[in-house]
């Protein structure tokens, strides 16, 4: 009988030790399976301004490293944007001159797993920057007289933005005269005159407009007769979320041949623009992302996109088959 109860304790202190092992696996697994806790640097520091230019100082803790942090104006990633020492160290700062007061500064600490955890975050005070929306167009032309009317498809919004665009024939030795809509807006050159392959272009905008219950009807005259040639052409576009005051910021014009068309590069001024198109052909034009046509008629194009950083931007894309073109473009800043 005793040896019967000395091998019941020693299976019985096996099993203890199998079902403790086990219970220490099943903790090893689940800890190792569980992301890795984020070692957060201690930081503090302060985000201040001088007019427009942002400024963020050190004032104890760690040492941060270009990649270690990003940090968001207005909720648009500008670490690029901002100037300072590498490592961010205690009493130095980190500058951005902004275009515009912005409303909200955040510095983040870019985590393990993708993720961010803010080290710090002001509200200066300053206005959140809207984002330019295409509203309508339209595209209309005579192949006869010095006048075409663009009647838009729709009522427009007052405080909109109208970009309009016109290209006609050469041969008659026509020139832009005037420009006018049915509600007494006040357009102003943003792309004067340009020719080139037989054709004349040029670009106007009317910014914070008037508008009643009738759609607007935008009126384009030239100088000289345009009877007998083969085209005179406008396009309409409306936007909103654009600046009310003085929007334009960059201008774009080129002429060429061949089977590709590009207005050359502008470089904004602000981190939230519209970029607006236009090109002329004797063929047909298309571009792609992240552009968005919004006209084809006659073959000729009108696009635009949206941006969100400061930057070195162009309109281009293909013609088919090779032919002269012209092209330009106009940048307008968010409101």
């Amino acid at each position: 009988m005793m040896l019967e109860r000395g091998v019941s304790e020693v299976i019985g202190a096996i099993i203890l030790i199998s079902v403790a092992v086990l219970a220490m696996g099943i903790v090893l697994i689940v800890l190792l399976s569980s992301p890795l806790p984020t070692n957060v640097p201690s930081f503090s520091g302060i985000i201040s301004n001088n007019s427009t230019t942002i400024y963020i100082r050190h004032l104890g803790g760690d040492p941060l490293y270009s990649g270690q942090y990003k940090i968001l104006v207005n909720g648009v990633d500008q670490t690029s944007s901002f100037v300072g020492p590498n490592p961010f160290t205690i009493g130095t700062n980190l500058s951005y001159n902004a275009s515009t007061m912005p409303s909200q500064v955040v510095m983040v600490y870019n985590t393990v797993n993708g993720g961010g955890i803010v080290l710090l975050s002001a509200n200066l005070g300053g206005v959140r920057l809207q984002t330019p929306t295409f509203v309508q167009i339209n595209a209309t032309m005579t192949t006869a007289g010095t006048t075409v009317s663009d009647l838009l498809p729709g009522l427009s919004t007052s405080g909109d933005l109208i970009v309009v665009s016109a290209a006609w024939n050469q041969s008659s030795g026509g020139n832009y005269k005037s420009i006018a809509d049915n509600m007494g807006n006040s357009y102003n050159i943003a792309l004067s005159q340009i020719s080139s392959s037989g054709a004349n272009a040029a670009t106007w905008y009317a910014s914070n407009i008037k508008a009643n219950a009738s759609p607007l009807n935008i009126t384009v005259t030239l100088t000289g007769s345009e009877a007998g040639n083969p085209y005179f052409e406008i396009f309409a576009a409306e936007y909103s979320g654009v600046q009310k005051i003085k929007p334009l910021d960059q201008t774009m014009t080129a002429t060429g041949t061949g089977t590709t068309f590009s207005s050359g590069y502008g470089t904004t001024n602000q981190a939230v623009e519209l970029i607006y198109g236009l090109t002329w052909n004797n063929e047909t034009a298309s571009t792609s992302a992240p552009f968005n046509t919004r006209s084809s008629y006659q073959g000729d194009l009108i696009a635009d996109m949206t941006v969100s950083v400061m930057g070195s931007y162009s309109f281009s894309g293909t013609i088919s088959p090779s032919g002269g073109w012209l092209c330009q473009m106009a940048t307008f800043k968010g409101g």
